[in-house]
């Protein structure tokens, strides 16, 4: 499965080439009816899932059903826990690629061991 989510970036990343590169990498968590936009300006900055706990306050990290849209350039990739935490799946992080029709999920012992196996894949 890791090489077919490594298949899939590398045809996003030949695409996002032809992008400007004033475009920004926008991720947009949202909670709860909550609602949270942070900018950054290479990946390397994007924040792993504790710097994303603290930088997103009002979000239910722990708990709550939470949807991720990362904006790559004008390529949405997607992430969500779409379970509330103490449900079966709770901790089941899922991961698409609209424009690919792709998805893959991951369920480790807790939310952020899920997010370090959504992480891992995407390395």
């Amino acid at each position: 499965m890791p090489l077919r989510l490594c298949s899939a970036i590398f045809l996003l990343l030949l695409y996002v080439g032809s992008v400007t590169a004033a475009d920004l990498f926008q991720l947009t968590i949202t909670e709860g009816g909550v609602t949270k936009t942070m900018s950054y300006s290479s990946v390397d900055e994007l924040p792993d899932y504790n710097t994303m706990k603290n930088q997103f306050s009002g979000i239910d990290f722990d708990n709550g059903q939470i949807d991720f849209l990362l904006n790559y350039r004008g390529i949405e990739l997607k992430a969500a826990y779409p379970n509330v935490a103490g449900n079966p799946g709770g901790n089941k992080v899922t991961f698409n690629i609209p424009t690919l029709n792709k998805n893959w999920s991951y369920e480790g012992a807790s939310r952020q061991g899920s997010w370090s196996q959504l992480t891992d894949a995407l390395v």
